[in-house]
């Protein structure tokens, strides 16, 4: 069967300290985002890293800083909000998850010239009874 990404990608603790250790490396996560199609995906993540280090440690500290500071050079706005009832692991909402599929689909030709398989794959009862399985669930 091989492995299976997940319908509805889910932050964890480990991304988060994957995210806020390696800074160093956005410019480059930036234009392989791109090159990928992906960059919803990466502003996504990178904004709910910043969300969780000012929920966790406030703003006035260096990781906070340097988040904030790669947001801007990238162009990407910080997080304006600060949710209060932040917990980890953080499943994103399906309307986030459809906007990333849709800008995918629209920018990448390699997608768009897959996408009549893997629909075909996906309407199978099988594979719907999976995903509906999936969705449904708490963890991860």
């Amino acid at each position: 069967m091989g492995s299976r990404l997940p319908l509805y990608p889910i932050y964890t603790l480990s991304d988060y300290y994957t995210f806020a250790l390696s800074s160093q490396y956005y410019q480059e996560a930036l234009e392989l985002s791109e090159s990928m199609h992906v960059r919803f995906a990466l502003e996504k993540a990178l904004k709910l890293t910043h969300e969780i280090t000012i929920h966790a440690f406030g703003s006035d500290n260096a990781l906070a800083k340097r988040l904030e500071n790669s947001l801007q050079r990238m162009n990407m706005n910080g997080m304006k909000r600060i949710n209060k009832n932040l917990d980890l692991p953080v499943k994103y909402n399906s309307s986030i998850v459809l906007k990333g599929l849709l800008e995918k689909i629209r920018e990448d030709p390699n997608t768009r010239n897959s996408l009549p398989t893997a629909l075909k794959t996906t309407l199978q009862p099988k594979s719907i009874n999976r995903l509906l399985t999936h969705v449904k669930r708490k963890g991860y």
